[in-house]
């Protein structure tokens, strides 16, 4: 149920951080929920990709020699990796922020999700949002290392929710689908038929790539392949072999992995890992 003027004291401040003995400080992964009165965050810039939702308040977000951008209740902008920002929230307010690897925002980037240009996107005041956030930092507080894989994907998922929402004008993910996408993003290299998928969470073929594409903007064979290649950047950018990338996503060959990747990002897997390894210097 949506509500035109939310109560955000259902929603006390939380906010949680880790880095796994098995990541590296740019996988460092965030999120949480703030109650704020009247700040200014001048001349921001990090290094990770983050999301901030405003539940409730107002506030302007501009670039340097940009046009100031309004941001309302029901918006959310964005902290791009390396991009200098200034953020003027006006009132007190209640954001739901979550921060991800940099190679998140780049797999977003070249698959046309986010434009360049474009900080900040409206989907509309969504009550249960908070909560999903609220969620999410109560798992990673308490998860064991071992699970952080998992809780970086449920947060991939949601940054994914938000960004589908916003600019294909999907619905709100519901359950069923909001499973399959984790189930999708937990073995991205599977060649397990998307009939079968469907089978097991009770629905027809037909039916469930109707709601995914529905509820996505995109079909559950086309966001599989988004999301091995989303994995095949981050095993390369951490300098991983081809072979080790191809035989880690369930390819037959080399040359297949290096078909795909060419295919849907526009360079070879070669290129991309050593543009990776030249900005790590």
């Amino acid at each position: 149920m949506t509500i035109s003027t939310p109560d955000h004291r259902h929603f006390p401040s939380i906010q949680a951080h880790r880095l796994g003995s098995s990541m590296n400080h740019s996988s460092l992964l965030r999120i949480g929920v703030n109650r704020t009165g009247h700040k200014e965050e001048r001349d921001f810039c990090i290094k990770q990709f983050a999301m901030v939702y405003l539940y409730r308040g107002n506030a302007t977000y501009y670039r340097t020699n940009e046009e100031p951008v309004a941001v309302s209740s029901g918006d959310f902008f964005l902290r791009q990796p390396g991009i200098i920002h200034s953020v003027f929230f006006h009132e007190e307010i209640c954001s739901c922020w979550m921060a991800l690897p940099a190679e998140v925002y780049a797999f977003f980037r070249t698959t046309g999700l986010i434009k360049t240009m474009q900080s900040v996107y409206t989907i509309g005041m969504d009550e249960e949002l908070p909560e999903r956030f609220r969620e999410l930092a109560v798992q990673l507080q308490q998860v064991p290392d071992s699970g952080l894989t998992r809780i970086s994907l449920q947060m991939q998922a949601l940054a994914y929710d938000l960004l589908s929402r916003a600019i294909y004008g999907a619905n709100p993910i519901s359950p069923v689908i909001r499973e399959a996408i984790a189930q999708i993003s937990g073995d991205p290299g599977s060649r397990e038929p998307m009939s079968d998928l469907a089978m097991r969470l009770g629905m027809s073929y037909s039916a469930f790539r109707q709601t995914f594409k529905a509820e996505t903007g995109i079909a559950p064979g086309d966001y599989r392949i988004r999301r091995r290649m989303e994995k095949a950047m981050a095993l390369l950018a951490e300098g991983q072999s081809l072979k080790e990338v191809a035989d880690a996503l369930a390819y037959s060959d080399v040359y297949a992995f290096a078909a795909q990747f060419k295919t849907q990002l526009g360079q070879t897997p070669g290129t991309f890992r050593k543009e990776q390894a030249a900005i790590s210097l």
